[in-house]
């Protein structure tokens, strides 16, 4: 019963007299439900077609039930992923690779700026020896 309810809750999630019915069904079961719900998704969301993407009402009706305390999200949070766990090691992976593509980029802007100074210094030396050549001839 808990489980038509809550679809057709999602089917129409700004109808907020779904909660009234909630709130009559033990607490503990209905993050349990939803968090089977959204487990559907993600073990069909490999392919990432449109038929296996979550259902955005799922998660208006999911922040609703929250924000109106009849589930807590500390109750839900479990049922979702990804984990924390996974997500700590996606973070720690896309920090490696920022700090890696920034000292790819530092060093090679460093060698380029190497570069200028070096074409710099080098045509300073010649405009120098130009300088010395025209006075020698002018000498002449």
């Amino acid at each position: 019963m808990l489980d038509l309810v809550l679809d057709a809750y999602v089917l129409n999630p700004d109808n907020l007299n779904y909660q009234k019915i909630l709130s009559q069904f033990k607490a503990s079961s209905i993050p349990q439900i939803l968090g089977f719900k959204f487990g559907i998704y993600d073990a069909s969301g490999a392919d990432n077609t449109k038929e296996t993407e979550t259902p955005p009402n799922l998660f208006k009706v999911t922040a609703n039930l929250i924000k109106y305390q009849i589930i807590k999200i500390t109750d839900i949070w479990p049922h979702l992923s990804p984990t924390d766990a996974n997500i700590e090691t996606h973070f720690q992976e896309l920090t490696h690779a920022a700090l890696q593509m920034f000292r790819t980029n530092y060093v090679k802007s460093l060698k380029d700026k190497e570069q200028k100074e070096q074409k710099k210094q080098e045509k300073k030396e010649l405009e120098e020896k130009e300088r010395q050549e025209v006075i020698c001839k002018t000498l002449l």
